[in-house]
């Protein structure tokens, strides 16, 4: 699967395309690599950049799809293992006490309640959730976006089983292609890059970011720039299996890849 997110556009002078740069930077902090991911100083000369495009590119690879299915999978993951996994991303990407503060800050409990509890869904907080895994019924009353974001997708994907089996038939591989296509259009609406790759595991993944465009005043002004990148590139797993799925179905390689384009920037 591939993640990409793009900004276009036909002008963007020096000051803005710095600020998009640090953006990305500080998505995928604590993943960053020995070097800084984009260095700023590579555009020192740049007045401003025509016909641009600065976008990244996130490669999940079979093991941190797996990872990710494992994770939203009602009778996979219980309740209260899916809550520590997102409470420790947390901790990792925001510091040690990141949810305890949030928790804190918007007047929650922190602490899950085990049922059965003699409440139905539709009488409580709309913040909250109630889960019912693996024989157990769980109550959060302290959810991030995010974690509701997953907390939806577990329940969404529990009525529909096929994207957690091996496709044995084109149609079957069609669907699951396209219902994961919708959990990944899902994630990234709450998710920030380094969420993903923490999701999906380091390991399991391939990040890089990219800058198009003409950028006046600058020597190496016709030229793309490559950030540093995250994760590792799987070589044969580009020229085989995405490449085999294109051509023999008719799904476009947009569907197979998951991208998304935001324009205007």
């Amino acid at each position: 699967m591939k993640l990409e997110r793009a900004f276009t556009g036909w002008s963007l002078r020096k000051k803005r395309l710095l600020k998009l740069i640090r953006k990305i930077s500080e998505q995928v902090n604590g993943f960053e690599p020995s070097a800084t991911l984009i260095n700023p100083d590579e555009f020192t000369q740049t007045r401003k950049i025509q016909a641009y495009r600065l976008s990244w590119n996130l490669l999940i690879y079979p093991k941190g799809i797996q990872r990710l299915l494992g994770a939203l999978d009602v009778r996979e993951t219980g309740t209260l293992q899916i809550q520590q996994q997102l409470i420790q991303l947390m901790a990792e990407r925001q510091g040690a006490h990141a949810y305890e503060n949030y928790c804190k800050e918007h007047g929650r409990n922190p602490m899950p309640a085990r049922g059965p509890l003699g409440v139905s869904r539709s009488t409580l907080p709309s913040w909250s959730v109630l889960e019912s895994s693996r024989g157990q019924i769980t109550y959060l009353d302290c959810v991030t976006p995010l974690m509701m974001e997953i907390y939806e997708l577990r329940s969404w994907l529990a009525q529909r089983p096929l994207v957690f089996l091996d496709a044995n038939d084109e149609a079957s591989a069609k669907d699951r292609i396209r219902l994961l296509n919708r959990v990944a259009s899902r994630l990234s609406m709450q998710a920030e890059i380094g969420d993903f790759i923490a999701l999906v595991g380091k390991e399991n993944s391939f990040f890089q970011a990219r800058v198009s465009g003409y950028r006046t005043r600058d020597e190496n002004g016709d030229s793309d720039y490559f950030s540093n990148t995250i994760g590792l590139v799987d070589q044969e797993l580009l020229a085989g299996p995405l490449s085999d799925i294109a051509d023999s179905s008719t799904l476009s390689i947009n569907e197979i890849e998951a991208r998304y384009l935001s324009n205007g920037y």
